[in-house]
């Protein structure tokens, strides 16, 4: 899979942030999935994500949850993230995990409108 991902955009944190914003929920839900994968393969080493990297796939992250629609798909999809933490065998790698999250939180919040902030009041 990594190298398919690789020749589609140039770097796998592309690919899916790409996918994860996909506006078809059966792409974005094959990306999460294949994101869990792709992170637990990598999580005997260091991460190797640089903060930029990490930096696009939150954004795809992000995105992912902008474009649910229903309250059950939307927490579902916040477990989802959240449990992806889990998937970072090393420390440092989900720290960074989650020092991505609030970076794009605090990137996009005042993008969200207040009829979608108010979608998302779980």
């Amino acid at each position: 899979m990594a190298a398919s991902t690789r020749q589609v955009s140039g770097s796998a944190e592309t690919y899916f942030a790409k996918k994860l914003a996909s506006n078809e929920k059966t792409v974005r839900d094959k990306a999460v999935k294949k994101l869990r994968t792709w992170i637990s393969t990598r999580r005997s080493v260091s991460s190797g994500l640089t903060e930029s990297d990490m930096l696009k796939l939150w954004k795809g992250l992000f995105y992912c949850m902008w474009m649910s629609d229903k309250p059950k798909v939307q927490e579902e999809l916040a477990e989802t993230i959240a449990q992806l933490l889990h998937s970072f065998q090393i420390t440092a790698a989900a720290v960074d995990y989650l020092d991505g999250f609030y970076k794009t939180i605090c990137r996009e919040w005042h993008g969200i409108d207040r009829l979608r902030l108010d979608k998302f009041y779980l």
